[in-house]
This record gives C-alpha cells, structure tokens and sequence, in this order.
C-alpha cells in the first residue's frame, strides 16, 4: 500500500508539471532525466563529495536562465573561494557550462519544496553550514554570509541566520516570535538540524481547518527551534539590502508557461494577480537582457519567450497605467543594482 501511494504520488507530480514546466525544457527528455535521477538518487544514495571547508549554496531550478543567472553572481562574489553550489534541477533543462557544471547539477522531480530540501540537505549537503536560497534571490555581495558565519561563530546557540525573513503573518508563531524566519534565504547550521530531526515541510497541527491556517514551509521548524531554546538571527536591514529579491518568479512562470501565455484562462480577475503576472513576464524577459549584457554565458535562455511577452501584453489590459509604471520603476532600479554590482 506504501509503495502504490508513493507512485501515485509520484504519478500526481509528473502529471501537474508537464504542461507547466518539461514541456518547456527539453519534453519527455527532460522529464526522463528528472525521473531517472530521483529514482537513481533515492535509492543508490547518491553523495557529493564535497570539501568541508565549502560552504554548500542549495537552490531548486524550474526556469533555467533565472538559476543561471543566481549561480553566476553566487561564484563572482566568491572572493574566498569557499561557496559551493548544488543546484536541484526539478525541470531537467538546465544545461550544464563553466557556470554551472555537472556535479553541481542534480535532476530531481519536482516534489513540494519542502520535502525536496529536506531530502538533499540529508543526502546532498555536506558542510556545518549550508545557505539554502531561492534562485530568485541573487546575491550582490559575499558580506551576507560573512555576517552569517561571524554570527555562528559568537554564539553556540545559534542554529539559523535569516537573510531573507518571511513577511507574513503566521498564525502559528506570532505568540512566539514577532518576525518568522521563513525559507527564502536562510544559513543553517545543518549539524543542529539534522540531530534536532527538523523539517521544511508543510506541516498541519491538529485542529488547524478551525483556525484556517497551518504551518507553511519552514515555520514548523522555526516554531520548534524556539520551543527547543536555539537562537535565531534575522540579519540587519543593510545586510539584507545586499540581495536583490525577486520573490515568487518561479510559481507564476510556472502557470504562465502551462497556459502558454494565455494567462486569462488561468488567473481569476483580480487586479493583484495581473499585477503579479506582469511583474512576473517583466522581471524574467529584463534579467535574461541583462545577461546579454554582461555577456553572461547562459545557455539556458528562454525555450519560448513568446510566452511571457504575450502574458505581458494581457496583463497591461487589466492593470492601470500607474500600476505598470511602478512596477517597471521597481524592476529598473534592481537591475540596475546587479548591473552595478561589480562595476561593469
């Protein structure tokens, strides 16, 4: 009975990422290798082998250019050599080149997020501290984890450094701590997690449907590492100032790509939805320029820009003209700060 749930489970995955995501990739191909390297994963235990004085950098890709583009930025800022990526690719399309090469390229389906950090920072990290970061958020600067590990180092207690806290409101810990640390950027000490048993997975208490909340990924563990007494760091405002955060790309490229544009049929008629698939289109078309720009070697462009242009031009229909120039303020200003970033 386990097994056959654990194929359908499986099956239920493969069947809601095709459209939206290998389809996009290379297809079947893409989806094959994703497959393959899960089930050769999982079951020959697969390990990095990894130097200890690294510090493991852990992202999941599902559109190519952006983790190209993270993992760029993430090795030129490495001034001490000491940042390793491992890169979960759950769309089978990234392309393996100087930037990235294959031993920091995993396949993987594209499970829950949760269950897939969990999963590699058992089996695939290696080092007392590991960075696990959205490839939506790009680093500008080595300074972030610098902070991280001066912190780790004055305080034994310490068991995350949040980066990139989360901004909503947890029904959950809000009795416990005014600011969640969320699971956007943060530097764990992985040794704690794993003997403290801690989970990135959504998790839902008992009694929660009367509530109408539950425990989004990572606040289970955050609610737990207080109850346990560790310390948790959210990083001052000029540290988390040094990342550029594009939260939420990956989610709506997702749908943007499965409606192959026709963003109508899959967005209800609000007006922030629009909103965020235009900022969406926007940010991913405006980040792929940029690479061009700075002669980014990225062989993984866009496999159907025409996607997201379309998706553009339905959203401007729904959204006003002050809204539209906002966004497009807000995205000019944080390309400008990663084209800047090191004085090109």
């Amino acid at each position: 009975m386990i097994k056959n749930n654990k194929f359908y489970k499986t099956y239920g995955y493969i069947r809601s990422n095709y459209k939206s995501n290998y389809m996009h990739a290379n297809g079947l191909r893409s989806l094959i290798d994703c497959l393959f390297g899960t089930v050769g994963f999982k079951h020959f235990n697969k390990k990095n082998s990894i130097k200890t004085n690294k510090i493991n950098f852990l992202t999941f890709s599902v559109i190519p250019s952006l983790t190209n583009i993270w993992a760029w930025y993430i090795k030129n800022i490495d001034l001490y050599n000491i940042n390793n990526i491992i890169i979960g690719d759950c769309s089978g399309g990234l392309k393996t080149s100087s930037i990235i090469n294959h031993n920091e390229r995993i396949p993987y389906l594209n499970y829950i997020h949760g269950e897939k950090i969990d999963f590699f920072l058992a089996h695939t990290c290696s080092t007392k501290y590991v960075v696990i970061c959205d490839d939506d958020i790009i680093w500008t600067s080595q300074k972030p984890l610098l902070y991280a590990l001066d912190k780790f180092k004055g305080n034994p207690k310490l068991a995350v450094v949040s980066l990139v806290p989360s901004k909503k409101k947890s029904f959950w810990l809000s009795n416990a701590t005014k600011i969640a640390m969320g699971s956007y950027c943060i530097v764990i000490d992985r040794q704690k997690w794993i003997s403290e048993k801690l989970s990135f997975q959504i998790h839902k208490p008992v009694g929660w449907r009367t509530y109408g909340h539950y425990l989004d990924t990572a606040d289970h563990a955050n609610l737990e590492l207080l109850k346990k007494d560790y310390d948790i760091c959210i990083a001052s405002q000029d540290i988390q100032d040094l990342l550029v955060k594009f939260t939420g790309l990956s989610m709506w490229a997702l749908r943007i790509q499965k409606s192959l544009g026709e963003i109508n049929d899959i967005v209800r008629d609000r007006p922030d939805e629009y909103k965020k698939v235009y900022r969406v289109a926007k940010t991913l078309l405006e980040l792929n320029k940029l690479s061009d720009d700075l002669k980014i070697i990225n062989p993984n462009l866009f496999f159907n820009k025409s996607c997201f242009t379309k998706s553009i031009r339905l959203a401007k229909n729904k959204i006003s003209k002050s809204t539209i120039n906002q966004i497009n303020y807000e995205l000019r200003m944080k390309v400008e700060k990663l084209r800047n970033a090191f004085h090109y």
